[in-house]
């Protein structure tokens, strides 16, 4: 079987009854992934390497234990708190 790699989608022509469905369950797979404090710790790293600094480990905020504190939950994430 051979698989065309010229597709083209227009996504003008998509009904937005679809566009919904599929962002629902994109959200939904996005939301269990940041469950998971160990998820929360790799993208807070990535960020800071992407905005062209350097990440270190994460001070004794809890993440490292899986526990995902109110401090860095109100910063807005563990960089934001200071915390990598």
């Amino acid at each position: 079987m051979s698989v065309n790699k010229n597709i083209k989608i227009k996504p003008s022509l998509i009904p937005k009854v679809e566009v919904r469905v599929l962002s629902a369950t994109f959200l939904e797979a996005v939301l269990r992934f940041y469950e998971d404090p160990a998820n929360v710790v790799g993208f807070e790293r990535w960020l800071v390497e992407w905005e062209g600094g350097i990440a270190d480990e994460p001070k004794d905020c809890g993440y490292a234990s899986g526990a995902v504190p109110n401090s860095c939950a109100a910063a807005g994430g563990c960089a934001a708190a200071g915390h990598i």
